[in-house]
Formats: structure tokens, C-alpha cells, sequence
């Protein structure tokens, strides 16, 4: 079971960039929820991420990791998208504030942050930062 929610953003003018990172977090999310192995479109083959301050360096890595997380279900909420350009050509920070809950656990906030380069029509993550925020863990 997936269940996949945005909270409606702070009232703003939304922003061309806000809308790519808002699209790009529902993508991922979903992708995350219902079809894990799917997120290999999303990497490049040269793609850095740290999950819980372990390095994965490549798509095959990147996505070993994600296919050995062991949760059966998963619902996110996310609480704010923030996105900035970065000064380098077609391509952006993005950084996702949120709380996810997998199965009988209970929620935990978390935060995760990409950067992601243009390519032709569509993004690719280039690094992936996730980290739960836990306290007196």
C-alpha cells in the first residue's frame, strides 16, 4: 500500500522552479511507493546518493540500496519543497521536508535533498541526500 500526499504549500506565487520541484517530488514519491525499480530512469549512471550516511556511488548502487529497504508499505507527507537554482546550467537544488510511515512504524520526519540537471525534456538526479530526523536516537 502507497499513499503519496502533498500539504498545500504556503500561500505564494508559485514559481516555474517551485512547480518542477513540486512535480519532480510527486514523481519520485510515487515511483518510490509502487515501483522502486522504476527510479533507475532517475539516476545517471555517474548519480551520488547518502542514505543515512552511506554512500552509494552509481545508478547499479544507488538502486541496490533502494531495492534492499524492506518496507511493505509506505505513506508520505510532505510538509515543504524548496528549490533554487544552483548557478550551473539546467540545473537545480531541491530539498523536501516531510514524514513518511512504514508499516506498523510510527511516522518519522524526514528530510531529503537532490540536485538535478537538465537533460533534453526531463531531469536526472545527479546526488540524493536522505536522512531521517531523529532525535535522542
Amino acid at each position: 500500500m502507497c499513499e503519496f500526499v502533498i500539504m498545500p504549500p504556503v500561500p505564494a506565487r508559485p514559481t516555474e522552479l517551485h512547480e518542477l520541484g513540486r512535480a519532480f517530488a510527486q514523481h519520485y514519491y510515487t515511483k518510490i511507493c509502487v515501483g522502486r525499480q522504476e527510479l533507475d530512469q532517475l539516476y545517471a549512471p555517474d548519480s551520488v546518493m547518502t542514505f543515512e550516511g552511506l554512500e552509494c556511488s552509481g545508478r547499479e548502487a544507488v538502486m541496490a540500496k533502494l531495492k534492499a529497504l524492506t518496507f511493505k508499505s509506505i505513506h508520505y507527507s510532505i510538509t515543504s519543497i524548496d528549490c533554487q537554482p544552483t548557478g550551473m546550467p539546467n540545473t537545480v537544488f531541491l530539498m523536501v521536508l516531510g514524514q513518511l510511515k512504514t508499516d506498523e512504524d510510527p511516522p518519522h520526519s524526514f528530510c531529503q535533498t537532490f540536485i538535478l540537471r537538465g537533460f533534453e525534456a526531463s531531469f536526472f538526479i545527479v546526488n540524493d541526500v536522505f536522512r531521517m530526523v531523529l532525535h535522542n536516537a
